[in-house]
C-alpha cells in the first residue's frame, strides 16, 4: 500500500465550506456580537468581501455542526424567537424544556478541569458578555450554558447569575459601541483600529492589513473623539 498526499480533496473541502460561511456571514442589522467584538472589523466587513482564513472556517464548521446537531430537530419550540433592542438584535441558542430560562451551546479545546466552576485560564470574556446581552434582553438575570469539550466529547453544563446593574451597565457599553459603528458606516469612514478589540482577535484577522494602513494614514474615526 501507497500513501500520497492529496491537496486537491482538502481545497474543494475548504471551497465548500468558504462558501457555506460567506452566506451565513452576511447578516441584516446589527447584532449583539457585532457589537461584543471588533467593531472595526465589522466595518470593514460591511465594505470589502473577504476570503476568510483556513482555520477561521474550520473551526466555524465545528461550531455551527455540533449546532445543528444538538439544536435543530422537527420541532419549533427550542428555539427562542429573535428580538430587536435599542437597534441590537439578538438571537440566543435554546429554550431549556426541563427547567425553564435560556441557554447557550458553544465548542471549545479548552480545557476545564473535572467539578471546576471555570476553565483553567477562566471564562471567555465573549461568551460572558453575550449571556449578559441575552439576559438583558429578554428580561433575566440567569443564564444557561453548555459547553462542548471537543477533545474528551463531554458536555459540561454551568448557570450563571448577573446582578441587574452588571446587566443594564453592560447593555449601556453595547449602546455606545453601535452609535459608535453606526456613525463609522453612515460617514465610511473606519472606526478607529486596534480600539475596539482585544489583541486576540486581531491574529489571523482577514481586515489587519486595512486596519494597518488606516492607523498609519490616520484615515480613521478616532475613538477619543466620540
Amino acid at each position: 500500500m501507497d500513501v500520497t498526499k492529496d491537496d486537491q480533496i482538502v481545497q474543494e473541502f475548504l471551497v465548500r465550506l468558504k462558501g457555506k460561511y460567506g452566506g451565513r456571514q452576511r447578516r441584516e442589522g446589527i447584532h449583539l456580537t457585532d457589537l461584543i467584538y471588533c467593531i472595526t472589523k465589522k466595518f470593514w466587513g460591511e465594505q470589502v468581501d473577504f476570503t476568510p482564513p483556513d482555520n477561521a472556517v474550520l473551526l466555524w464548521a465545528i461550531g455551527i455542526g455540533l449546532e445543528e446537531v444538538l439544536l435543530v430537530d422537527d420541532e419549533s419550540t427550542n428555539r427562542p424567537e429573535p428580538k430587536t433592542l435599542d437597534g441590537i438584535m439578538v438571537s440566543p441558542d435554546y429554550i431549556l424544556k426541563s427547567q425553564g430560562g435560556l441557554g447557550e451551546l458553544k465548542s471549545t479545546r479548552i480545557s476545564i478541569p473535572k467539578d471546576s466552576l471555570e476553565p483553567k485560564f477562566g471564562w471567555s470574556s465573549g461568551w460572558i458578555q453575550q449571556m449578559k446581552g441575552y439576559c438583558y434582553a429578554y428580561g433575566l438575570t440567569e443564564y444557561h450554558l453548555a459547553v462542548y469539550l471537543v477533545i474528551p466529547a463531554e458536555i459540561r453544563g454551568f448557570m450563571f447569575s448577573f446582578t441587574q446593574q452588571e446587566l443594564d451597565d453592560f447593555w449601556a457599553y453595547m449602546i455606545d459601541r453601535r452609535k459608535r459603528l453606526e456613525q463609522s458606516l453612515a460617514q465610511r469612514i473606519a472606526p478607529e483600529p486596534f480600539a475596539y478589540c482585544e489583541a486576540w482577535e486581531c491574529r489571523r484577522c482577514a481586515a489587519m492589513t486595512l486596519c494597518e494602513v488606516m492607523k498609519d494614514t490616520g484615515k480613521y474615526i478616532a475613538k477619543e473623539s466620540l
